[in-house]
């Protein structure tokens, strides 16, 4: 990818990460953004993906300054949730897939974030599943 420079070597002062990621989309829309496996997302699928879930979270009522936890593999997935958090002024909590249900709850609960997308484990496992049993076995729910 080539960023636009100008004549004495300094990046544009971008304000915002909207404001990167639409000045990007814009330039490079038709460049592979991502290839993940046989996944493959040009710059103008990435943003239409990244506007999708922004506008998901926005109707899901998360604001502006909330907390967002992906507790998930590095995917192409991450990378869309990640940049729609961005996007939408949201603050992105990373959390390792590699982490059990019993490592990640008390986390959550300090946390308490307004959102949680949860991928799979390095076994294929259902994170979000392994929490739910897990508080189903305590006699506890995912609800907020």
């Amino acid at each position: 990818m080539v960023l636009p420079i100008d004549e004495e070597g300094n990046l544009p002062p971008w304000q915002s990460m909207p404001l990167l990621l639409e000045d990007v989309l814009e330039r490079h829309g038709h460049l592979e953004a991502i290839v993940d496996g046989s996944r493959r997302l040009t710059f103008h699928e990435l943003g239409d993906l990244v506007r999708s879930m922004a506008g998901a979270l926005q109707n899901l009522g998360v604001e502006k300054g909330e907390r967002v936890v992906i507790w998930g593999e590095n995917s192409w997935r991450w990378e869309v949730v990640a940049l729609a958090c961005w996007w939408s002024g949201l603050i992105v909590v990373p959390i390792s897939n590699r982490l059990k249900s019993l490592e990640v709850l008390p986390m959550l609960t300090e946390l308490n974030p307004a959102a949680v997308f949860a991928g799979r484990d390095n076994h294929n496992h259902g994170l979000l599943e392994g929490l739910s049993e897990y508080l189903g076995e305590r006699g506890e729910t995912l609800e907020h």
